[in-house]
């Protein structure tokens, strides 16, 4: 048998009391007395509360003042430095790659340039089959790497939205009552 709880009071399903006389409806009253005692005798109350957030929860933030006065001006304050240092660093590291793919760029770009400069060095001295091998690879390969790293942007953490797991604290705060079966 199941029993619904809400707070302080059980809630019975409306089947619970016929239960046992509908399972066999030529069962004595006596009989089926003696069951229904039995599986009131058996009942629990389970209570389960589940709290999660950043913070600790509120009545153990409680117990925390009383133990130490200022500790949820503490856990605050600190929630908030460490919140300002994440956008931080995701700040720095935004900039970082920014500036990184910047100077690949230019970098790319200065070693494709000197490149054909040498190809057509080598083609204008009649070296021409050097000269177009060194054109076409260094082209082509400035192509390959410009097609690579545009497929490659927009990937990072600062893509991430929401809170992390790290992010969350969790607490769990079980209730269990059991009353003890009736003496036989």
């Amino acid at each position: 048998m199941t029993d619904v709880t809400r707070g302080d009071a059980v809630k019975r399903p409306a089947h619970a009391d016929s239960q046992a006389a509908e399972a066999d409806p030529e069962l004595p009253a006596e009989v089926v007395e003696e069951i229904d005692a039995r599986v009131e005798a058996k009942l629990e109350r389970v209570e389960l509360e589940q709290y999660n957030s950043p913070f600790p929860h509120p009545d153990h933030l409680e117990r925390f003042e009383a133990l130490y006065p200022g500790a949820a001006r503490v856990v605050f304050e600190s929630f908030d430095e460490q919140g300002k240092h994440r956008r931080e660093m995701e700040k720095r590291f935004v900039k970082g790659n920014e500036v990184r793919a910047f100077i690949g760029q230019w970098l790319a770009f200065v070693l494709v340039l000197a490149a054909l400069s040498l190809g057509l060095v080598c083609i204008l001295n009649g070296q021409a089959v050097v000269g177009g091998t060194i054109v076409t690879v260094a082209f082509g390969g400035g192509v390959v790497l410009y097609i690579a790293g545009a497929g490659s942007r927009g990937r990072g953490p600062a893509r991430r939205t929401g809170p992390t797991k790290r992010d969350k604290a969790s607490a769990t705060r079980e209730t269990a009552v059991v009353r003890p079966p009736a003496s036989e």
